[in-house]
């Protein structure tokens, strides 16, 4: 997750984004950061933007609870230095019901068209190629978030 500057005073000194390393913070927060900030973009569904992620009710608590690992250490490691406004209080404080989510994921992917119809999501192949699509999609993030919960989990 990047830092950004929140009044002109800040950035005149460091920019809109905030460079990490310049402002004292330890090589591993720097690490949380970058891994928080590639999940944060992970979420995003990869074959229309309007459907739900494909994040399993695992990788939701996962995020959630690398968030608040890394805020605490960037309230820990430059607290005293710096005005720290949470701007993802959100995703740190969500009720993550995990069966719920992977219950939800599974009955999207059982019939994705169904859910773009339901939603109004213009989506314009025929349901077969849509489920195929769908299921594609979701067997390469399937084995990046295998990997990422294996490696970090």
């Amino acid at each position: 997750m990047p830092l950004w500057t929140n009044d002109p005073y800040t950035r005149e000194q460091f920019g809109y984004n905030v460079d990490l390393e310049e402002i004292g913070l330890t090589p591993a927060t720097i690490a949380l950061a970058r891994l928080c900030s590639d999940l944060y973009w992970d979420r995003l569904n990869p074959v229309h933007p309007l459907f739900p992620e494909l994040w399993s009710g695992e990788m939701c608590l996962f995020y959630q609870q690398n968030v608040k690992r890394l805020y605490d250490s960037i309230i820990r490691e430059i607290g005293d230095k710096f005005e720290i406004l949470n701007e993802v209080e959100g995703i740190m404080t969500a009720d993550i019901d995990v069966r719920q989510i992977n219950w939800d994921l599974a009955k999207f992917l059982a019939d994705p068209m169904a859910y773009a119809f339901e939603h109004g999501i213009d989506f314009n192949v025929a349901p077969e190629q849509g489920k195929a699509i769908m299921h594609s999609a979701y067997k390469k993030w399937k084995k990046r978030e295998s990997s990422i919960l294996t490696r970090y989990g």
